[in-house]
């Protein structure tokens, strides 16, 4: 506020012992404060103060395109209607990314949305977050504002701007969505919004500076309790209670690369920042910097006594290290989902279910459906068990584009690639590059054990998704279809266990660009060939309807998962039971976990005040600022 001098009239309150606003900071009124003002988007200012308000209200009736600037940053706003949700998608080139929506009123959002108590508690408390809901059916607003999906995130106004805005609309809700372009840190400048937010129609601007840019926080209820999808506004900075005991250093945790986020322990309170993204876009690498030395700032730390960071070698977070610090540890990243869930809640011994879409793996090869020993107390950790391994057909584009997993799966099972030939008209390049992929199959190196590319090619073989456009897509979607098959008896599938002799026991972290070795031992591998190839036949042969296979796959899949870590709970006389990692957002598979938990006596763990999501990895490594070398 020190740009804006106080009148004399709230110079004459601001000093006055008996007045409310007695030395209360942002004293200021219409004369002297912060102003609204409605921009063509040329930069012609058009409207000032309430009038700018109204007329935008006006105009995104009308069906403009309008970016406006909140607290944290800006929003672009527009109808929730056809013609405008589909203009707007083309304009951010977000081609199928769902977006959220503000709505006027809880009455409002009860229209197209299904709302517990325990969610509206969330959606009208004063941290006012997106709440992933469940869209009722008919979907009376556009289906392209979250396609192919069966939830839509909402929230409420949380600003008396947004509350002007909604007494002037007649429109109910509208697109609030963040205003950048993909990967891109979201936009708080004036200028930097005038320069590349042109494509919008006009931008209601106040000329008060955003110093910290923050997005809004998402919460979604997964079987009755709500978890972090992204902690952000109205959440950052509180630190978040945990088992890191106080002592006198202080650490910085760089979490992994996509949703990230960073943490900062001192005097044993970890505080994660707000969600900073994908880090390796380097505009949002800077906005990292940014955001640590602000807290920096906040916090009055001078150093960091340890840096903890990925496991990777080639994540822009793991070089960044090397700025804030000597002494740097890498962590891997399914035990840092471990390590996180157990820090939130308290407990020092588990057997964890880490599922995710990716991490680096001890071996060199990419992680993704894990079971995991953790015994913080006596510094014993171990991988049990995981989804078998499965050629990463092209590396990093079988993750853009699932029937590239979909195909090296299969083709475990059969002798050719003729029979996967009437999918190659959904390949890019079709037949020609069922020709590559068919090479790269019989040469491919790169093996991944994860659990969102199996997701991702059972969504392919049932022509739900066939290209990764936002992070999840595939499996959402697929998620999405299965719901409606969850509630019909699944089909038999067999869940194939076997052993293997691997790497088993070592400790999870090493310093920087050190090697992790361990002792090799049983390892259980659960076959993901048998079971998509099981999905597979059925959905040829039209055994079962796509929900109910996919159901049923899901199901299957997570109680094979099940089945390694209750014999291990067993072997290790172990109480408590954990899922974390991006897969536990996913309602069915964490119902089965918890279920399977209940029935034999055991405690389930489950992220509440973290991201179960990379967003929840900076955090799992600060964790360990008490446990490594001694400290």
């Amino acid at each position: 506020m020190r740009d804006f001098k106080m009148c004399k009239l709230c110079r004459s309150e601001y000093e006055n012992p008996l007045d409310r606003r007695y030395h209360a900071q942002t004293t200021s009124c219409a004369a002297c404060g912060p102003l609204y003002f409605l921009m063509s988007n040329s930069g012609e200012r058009l409207y000032e103060g309430c009038e700018a308000i109204k007329e935008a209200a006006k105009l995104l009736d009308e069906g403009k395109i309008i970016a406006i600037k909140g607290f944290g940053g800006l929003h672009i706003a527009c109808k929730t209607e056809d013609e405008e949700v589909l203009r707007l998608r083309n304009l951010l080139r977000r081609k199928e990314q769902p977006f959220a929506i503000m709505a006027r009123d809880v009455a409002s959002l009860r229209g197209f949305a299904f709302l517990s108590k325990e969610e509206e508690k969330v959606i009208t408390s004063f941290e006012r977050p997106i709440l992933v809901l469940r869209k009722k059916k008919p979907f009376p607003l556009s289906e392209y504002l979250a396609p192919g999906l069966h939830t839509i995130g909402v929230m409420l106004p949380y600003s008396p701007l947004h509350l002007v805005l909604f007494s002037f609309a007649q429109s109910s809700s509208f697109v609030m969505t963040s205003a950048n372009l993909p990967d891109d840190p979201m936009v708080i400048d004036n200028e930097e919004a005038l320069r590349k937010l042109r494509f919008v129609d006009y931008l209601i601007m106040h000329n008060l500076k955003i110093i910290n840019r923050i997005d809004d926080s998402v919460i979604k209820f997964i079987t009755g309790s709500p978890t972090f999808l992204r902690r952000s506004r109205g959440f950052v900075p509180l630190d978040v209670p945990s088992l890191i005991p106080i002592n006198e250093k202080t650490t910085l945790s760089l979490g992994a690369e996509l949703s990230n986020t960073f943490t900062i322990v001192k005097n044993g309170k970890a505080t994660i920042s707000q969600h900073i993204g994908n880090t390796s876009n380097y505009d949002v690498l800077l906005f990292m910097r940014e955001a640590i030395e602000r807290l920096k700032l906040l916090f009055k730390v001078d150093k960091f006594d340890r840096i903890f960071c990925d496991l990777h070698p080639r994540y822009n977070t793991t070089k960044l290290a090397l700025e804030y610090g000597d002494k740097i540890y890498q962590v891997q990243h399914h035990f840092a989902h471990a390590f996180s869930l157990l820090g939130e809640n308290k407990d020092k011994r588990a057997v964890v279910i880490s599922c995710d879409g990716m991490g680096y793996g001890v071996d060199g090869q990419i992680w993704g459906g894990e079971v995991l020993y953790v015994d913080l107390d006596e510094g014993e950790y171990e991988r049990l068990g995981h989804l078998e391994y499965q050629k990463m057909l092209g590396g990093d584009l079988a993750t853009y584009f699932p029937l590239r997993m979909a195909f090296s799966i299969l083709r475990n099972i059969h002798d050719s690639a003729e029979f996967f030939e009437r999918y190659a008209e959904r390949l890019r390049y079709r037949g020609r590059e069922l020709e590559v992929m068919e090479n790269q199959w019989k040469d491919e190196a790169i093996m991944t054990s994860s659990c969102g590319r199996v997701l991702d090619a059972l969504s392919a073989i049932l022509g739900i998704c066939y290209e990764r456009t936002y992070e999840g897509e595939p499996a959402m979607k697929l998620e999405a279809i299965a719901e409606e098959g969850k509630e019909r008896e699944v089909l038999k599938m067999d869940i194939d266990i076997s052993e293997e002799v691997e790497i088993r026991e070592f400790v999870p972290y090493v310093e920087y660009e050190g090697r992790i070795r361990g002792k090799k031992g049983v390892v259980k591998v659960l076959s993901t060939t048998s079971l998509l190839g099981e999905a597979f036949e059925m959905w040829e042969g039209k055994k079962g309807r796509k929900e109910r296979i996919a159901a049923s796959f899901i199901y299957h899949l997570t109680k094979g998962l099940c089945e390694i870590a209750m014999e291990a709970c067993e072997e290790f006389n172990v109480r408590n039971i954990g899922f974390s990692g991006g897969c536990a957002y996913n309602e069915m598979m964490t119902k089965v976990i918890r279920d399977e938990a209940k029935r034999k006596g055991l405690k389930f763990l489950r992220h509440e005040k973290v991201p179960a999501g990379d967003g929840g990895i900076s955090f799992g490594q600060a964790v360990l600022s008490g446990i490594v070398d001694g400290f």
